[in-house]
């Protein structure tokens, strides 16, 4: 009490002297005054940082085909340019899962131009350094090079997209390479437990398969199979072509029409996994008696990136966050005086606990991944006492939360985090969503609106769970 009492006193000498700070600034023409742009610590309720109250400018074009051109210009010697396709593991079907990804991979192997070794020295000569990833149902692929080279190195990603040879080589060389990978994936806990948590979540929906695909159907993948799910989902509306940088919104708009113009508007075949998915309330157990450690997804349905509260559920997810070796600070972003993480901490079986939101296009998911000796600790917490945790929330707890939000806001200033957000914002919702905007979205909320969002989708909500680790454990799981 002592604590919040110094915080109100000071809370209110701030304000007094923002508002006589305020009335300078009426005169003063700079956009960012010499002060201290992010003093975290004390923003009044709805305010926010003033170096969030300014964005970058931004610029959208429709090529005829239906590629949209999006560019996001701000001044530096590194140019970020990229192709995000609205195509992932979503879009695959139980003969053919883990395509998209497969794909990814024999996009590097060579095209009709260029073999793998040219297509490598290329992009070493001019510096770049080109990346690619597939999720569930977005594939991109960015480079970053000096602004000279924004024409070159977008015919590149071109060509490897709409011009791949898809030999019979390199699908073999790949197909194994993918197999190990797949292997690793599985080694590493906290993916194995994601993936089983989809699985058992979306058991009746393509979402619920993993994104590398399962052996039996990465042993099948051939030629006819790659060139048709390129021929199915690598059309115009699908497409968005990104660039950040030093880079002209009309330069970026003339090189993807001639590279990307001649794209298919529309395709012959259907779309597969457009159905909205269905969240299942369930369950999966693998036994391993031979570990030591259990490890524990536990999740329940959230809000889409279309949703109206995809945006508190940001600002939830950073409250039940817990950094183990955040430092005992109480302005740090991450607070471990939030009741949750006081409340994680004291639980001595419980190794790790990470909170994780994962919104999709139609569905979404909320919840916890966990380890530790004796897992059974954690259920009852993130199970039983969901409904009446933000009661105990104090309003520093949930400043902190925000706080961490503007300074990762503030944080997207590389080109290919720009282009990332950007890319998933035009795809999921339609438009860019300034930095302000969100900044302003989360200012606005209070505990009393945080609490009635929280109710009303955990109050009823199904649990999907996901256990891996020795017999024991899964038989005290099973008493809880």
């Amino acid at each position: 009490m002592a604590l919040r009492s110094i915080i109100r006193r000071a809370s209110s000498s701030i304000n007094t002297n923002y508002r006589i700070w305020a009335q300078e600034k009426q005169n003063d023409t700079s956009q960012f005054t010499k002060s201290h742009l992010l003093n975290s610590g004390y923003l009044r309720d709805g305010q926010i940082p003033e170096a969030l109250q300014y964005d970058h400018a931004y610029k959208l074009t429709t090529l005829s085909n239906g590629v949209r051109v999006a560019t996001e210009p701000f001044d530096n010697a590194i140019a970020t340019v990229g192709v995000m396709i609205e195509a992932g593991s979503r879009n695959e079907t139980m003969a053919n899962t883990g395509i998209a990804h497969f794909l990814e991979h024999l996009h590097f192997k060579g095209t009709n131009k260029r073999t793998r070794i040219q297509l490598e020295s290329e992009i070493e000569n001019m510096g770049g350094n080109l990346n690619a990833y597939t999720s569930r149902e977005t594939t991109l692929y960015q480079m970053q090079v000096f602004k000279n080279d924004v024409s070159r190195a977008m015919e590149i990603i071109s060509d490897m997209l709409l011009s791949s040879k898809y030999d019979k080589t390199s699908i073999e060389i790949e197909r194994e390479v993918i197999l190990r990978e797949a292997q690793e994936v599985d080694a590493d806990m906290r993916e194995m437990i994601l993936e089983n948590v989809h699985y058992t979540a979306y058991r009746n929906h393509i979402m619920g398969q993993p994104i590398l695909g399962h052996k039996t159907s990465i042993m099948q993948i051939n030629r006819d199979q790659l060139k048709k799910f390129i021929y199915t989902h690598y059309v115009g509306p699908r497409i968005v072509v990104l660039g950040a940088g030093p880079i002209s919104h009309d330069q970026l708009v003339d090189i993807a029409e001639k590279n990307f113009g001649k794209v298919a508007k529309t395709t012959e075949y259907p779309f597969d996994g457009e159905d909205p998915p269905e969240f299942c309330g369930s369950s999966i157990y693998v036994r391993n008696d031979l570990d030591e450690l259990a490890h524990m997804g536990v999740f329940y349905e959230a809000p889409s990136w279309k949703h109206e509260d995809y945006w508190p559920f940001l600002l939830l997810q950073r409250i039940m966050e817990y950094d183990p070796n955040a430092p005992i600070n109480t302005n740090y972003p991450y607070g471990l005086y939030n009741y949750m993480n006081r409340w994680f901490g004291d639980m001595k079986d419980i190794k790790k606990q990470e909170c994780l939101f994962i919104p999709y296009r139609d569905t979404g998911m909320f919840g916890h991944y966990a380890s530790g000796e004796f897992i059974t600790s954690l259920i009852k917490p993130t199970i039983d006492r969901k409904q009446t945790y933000l009661e105990e929330l104090s309003f520093e707890e949930i400043q902190r939360a925000k706080n961490k939000i503007y300074t990762e806001l503030l944080a997207i200033e590389a080109g290919s985090d720009m282009i990332q957000t950007l890319g998933c914002q035009l795809i999921y919702m339609d438009k860019k969503v300034p930095k302000t905007e969100i900044a302003s979205r989360i200012a606005a909320m209070d505990k009393k609106y945080l609490e009635a969002t929280y109710k009303k989708w955990f109050s009823e909500g199904d649990t999907a769970l996901a256990i891996y680790g020795p017999t024991s454990t899964i038989q005290r799981i099973n008493e809880v």
